[in-house]
């Protein structure tokens, strides 16, 4: 078994403070230097304890997504914590997050091409979806990777869907 995949096990009560503390405090300090979405980032750590209970929660980019993992703490001889890896909780996949729509990737897609993706991109395969980029990459982006240029394209839909309105809650 993998050590992420055992849950830990937490109260309801617990999760809504967890959810609260990630909410108000571990996400706007973690945005304050990773503001931009990105593919992936460094882990960005805080600690709450809760009665007897102490928690770490690690809070990252993935996948141009903010993962919020949260484990309990053992105490220490020294009256300090270590994080105890053996268990955690996803966070959020309990908080509701921003989505992307296929809508907003095709608007994206005309800031870094010379023709919006069609409708139907999402059915092609990724070789069809790198040679359309390539092909209608705009003039700055013409001899970029095109994985590149999809990263662009999903970054400025993930922006613009979060300022629009579609900022986590």
């Amino acid at each position: 078994m993998n050590t992420f995949d055992k849950e830990l096990q937490l109260s309801k009560l617990e999760k809504e403070q967890l959810i609260q503390y990630y909410k108000e405090k571990a996400l706007p300090s973690f945005k304050v230097d990773n503001e931009t979405p990105q593919y992936e980032s460094d882990n960005f750590w805080d600690g709450i304890q809760f009665d007897k209970r102490m928690f770490d929660l690690c809070v990252y980019w993935s996948d141009y997504k903010i993962v919020c993992v949260v484990y309990e703490c053992d105490p220490t001889e020294d009256d300090n914590w270590t994080t105890n890896m053996t268990a955690c909780w996803y966070l959020s996949d309990e908080v509701k997050m921003t989505k992307v729509t296929k809508e907003d990737i095709i608007w994206a897609s005309g800031h870094y091409l010379g023709e919006h993706l069609p409708s139907d991109y999402d059915e092609w395969e990724e070789e069809k979806i790198d040679e359309f980029l390539e092909a209608n990459a705009w003039e700055y982006f013409e001899y970029a990777d095109p994985k590149f240029i999809w990263e662009q394209i999903e970054s400025l839909a993930w922006s613009m869907r979060h300022y629009v309105g579609g900022k986590d809650d």
